[in-house]
């Protein structure tokens, strides 16, 4: 966070604004909605609005946590204090996000959905020549958690796919460089699991049923199809193999699987940081403008770890955070399911 907010400051301080005279304002936060909403220092006698866009995935739409407690807010609360001006603050950000790929219709941000990905959001940034400040975070979608967290997935594996996120995160920052005058602050991600994570029963059986869609399992599900239309007996033993291999990674040998689990999360933060950072020097060529940010987790920040910053699945198999029931009531809405 001191690593983000200083790269503020300096993005700050870089920008040529104008500083317009006015009436003094209202103080407080003017909300619109959770999406569209302006916080307005006490006592300010410059009303000329510095305009912040979020575009990204969950991290930026801040899945699970009141708004207040989300950190475009926080940025733009310090940004208000410190600029003694008002920060308009414009989310596109939701749940699910890739930085790349088809489109698709909008629903609720707190729901996972791949579309509108982050090249869509950025399409959609109305008024581009007034914004300030562009917060991203992108990749982790792209990537697949399903991927990450299959502890049969090669690392190979997610070498390949946190190192293909470079390409699209290139496009989109050449992208917001040629369509904005906005300083930009990329934002990279942490490792999921660690020595210091206690995983339990449920986080298992979740990390199962994902893994149901990884790289691994669709590619051995496919060996598996195929073999079975050449020749069905040798397709039932190979079939007969592949369930037993599975259940032994995935149940029997919790040892080997945890640390399979911890190389692919420290595979992918390490991997990913290294391709979001060459994104950007990629698309900055020394302007100036882009900053790549490491939130700089400790390993005891980590899922179910001793200061775990990441909200944790309880027995019941609900999260333990705070809009969970309304996001319940929101999958139940949009999908006709009863939770």
């Amino acid at each position: 966070m001191k690593r983000l907010i200083f790269a503020i400051i300096m993005l700050v301080l870089l920008a040529q604004v104008a500083w317009a005279e006015g009436q003094t304002a209202s103080c407080g936060i003017e909300s619109r909605s959770d999406t569209d909403y302006t916080i307005t220092p006490c006592n300010v006698k410059n009303n000329e609005v510095f305009n912040m866009v979020v575009i990204g995935d969950s991290i930026a739409w801040g899945n699970g946590l009141n708004k207040k407690n989300k950190y475009p807010y926080l940025v733009a609360d310090w940004l208000q204090e410190k600029l003694n001006r008002p920060v308009e603050v414009t989310v596109y950000a939701h749940s699910g996000a890739t930085i790349a790929g088809e489109s698709g219709k909008s629903i609720d941000p707190n729901l996972n959905s791949g579309s509108p990905t982050l090249m869509d959001q950025a399409s959609n940034i109305k008024n581009k020549d007034d914004v300030d400040l562009i917060l991203v975070s992108g990749g982790i979608n792209d990537v697949g958690v399903q991927n990450i967290l299959d502890a049969n997935t090669p690392v190979e594996t997610i070498k390949t796919l946190s190192g293909s996120i470079r390409g699209p995160m290139t496009n989109l920052l050449a992208y917001l460089l040629d369509e904005t005058d906005a300083k930009i602050i990329v934002t990279g991600y942490y490792p999921l699991i660690t020595e210091e994570s206690k995983v339990e029963i449920q986080d298992r059986a979740v990390a199962g049923l994902l893994a149901l869609t990884s790289e691994k399992t669709i590619s051995q599900s496919e060996s598996v199809l195929i073999s079975a239309t050449a020749d069905p007996t040798a397709a039932k033993v190979e079939a007969a193999w592949y369930l037993l291999d599975s259940s032994y990674n995935n149940v029997i040998n919790l040892i080997t699987q945890d640390a399979k689990l911890r190389t692919n999360s420290d595979t992918f933060y390490t991997i990913s940081s290294d391709s979001l950072e060459e994104a950007v020097n990629d698309s900055d060529k020394g302007q100036n403008r882009i900053e790549f940010v490491d939130p700089l987790f400790e390993r005891r920040n980590s899922y179910r770890a001793s200061n775990s910053f990441l909200w944790e699945l309880n027995s019941d198999f609900k999260t333990n955070d705070f809009q969970y029931q309304e996001r319940a009531e929101l999958v139940e809405k949009e999908y006709a399911l009863d939770l």
